[in-house]
């Protein structure tokens, strides 16, 4: 039956294909017979293909979605990546090519803007990524988040950092509601004073460690000490950046302190409603703060067991 299905569709092309051709013959006699033998024996494979695919897609989807924080895409060649979303910003973890990994990935990411008790897919000390049916698949350690840094802003030696640099990097790392002041005319402080809200004590490490390093990077020739001031505090650090001071806090602690508005009132390095009032004067006109409040509350957490961290720091 095969071969007389051959014969016919030999005779066919041979009939239809032009005499001069004829030196060319074997290309074109062999075309049609393909075609025409091509729904016998593609249609059932090409089903049973697609069906096999189906069932792929849906088994890694699957195992993608009992992860947190892990995305499948058929599309890209290493299939598993590790998102978190933020204020509706979405921060990629990297591309991976086993859930597992891209899963770790979220942790990390976890660990590096959130608070410590935001849900991850693995408490510290879990043994499920090292049991023996996931052995094959640890080409990929998650790095402690110490060691995990912001890429610095681009060096310009000798050159300090620009206000459009600094606000950059901010918004890069997801800094919340960045705000500046021009601090001409109020204060030779410095010619900019930048405030931004960090979702943890990791996030504004961070943020805080890549403005400092940024700043070493360009190899200034000045006596100014580049460091991060309260880097051990759990609600506000400060970057000195020399010409550019950027805090960093937590919310609660950015709005009772309200910096952004003392530094806009300040005229002149001194402040335009209570500069010139002793302490007593200011606490006969502003009584107690909701700071000293804050610090009091013994219900607040300003710090770990060790005090280190504890509230804010006073210099």
């Amino acid at each position: 039956m095969r071969s007389h299905l051959v014969r016919c569709a030999l005779r066919v092309a041979t009939a239809s294909t032009p005499r001069v051709l004829a030196t060319h013959s074997r290309l074109h006699v062999i075309k049609p017979v393909a075609s025409c033998l091509g729904p016998l024996q593609s249609v059932s494979i090409r089903a049973f293909s697609q069906s096999r695919d189906d069932n792929d897609t849906d088994a890694a989807e699957t195992e993608a979605s009992q992860y947190l924080g892990v995305v499948y895409d058929a599309t890209k060649v290493k299939k598993y990546s590790a998102e978190l979303e933020i204020e509706g910003h979405i921060i990629s973890g990297g591309d991976y090519w086993t859930a597992l990994d891209a899963a770790k990935a979220y942790d990390e990411l976890v660990t590096l803007y959130c608070d410590l008790d935001e849900p991850r897919n693995f408490s510290e000390g879990d043994t499920t990524e090292n049991s023996p049916e996931n052995v094959d698949e640890m080409e990929w350690e998650a790095p402690e988040a110490g060691n995990r840094h912001a890429d610095i802003i681009p060096a310009i030696p000798q050159t300090y950092l620009t206000i459009d640099e600094v606000q950059q990097a901010l918004e890069r790392e997801k800094a919340i509601d960045v705000y500046t002041v021009d601090l001409a005319g109020k204060s030779s402080l410095a010619d900019f004073m930048v405030f931004a809200t960090g979702r943890s004590q990791a996030h504004m490490r961070r943020m805080a460690d890549l403005l400092i390093k940024s700043m070493k990077a360009r190899e200034l020739v000045d006596d100014f000490d580049y460091a991060v001031e309260g880097r051990d505090c759990d609600d506000w650090m400060i970057a000195d950046c020399n010409n550019i001071v950027v805090h960093l806090m937590r919310a609660d602690t950015r709005r009772i302190l309200n910096l952004e508005d003392h530094w806009e009132n300040m005229v002149d390095d001194k402040h335009s409603v209570y500069g010139d009032m002793s302490e007593d004067e200011y606490m006969d006109k502003f009584g107690t703060s909701e700071l000293m409040e804050y610090l009091e509350d013994e219900d607040h957490q300003h710090g770990d067991e060790d005090g280190e961290g504890s509230g804010i720091e006073w210099k």
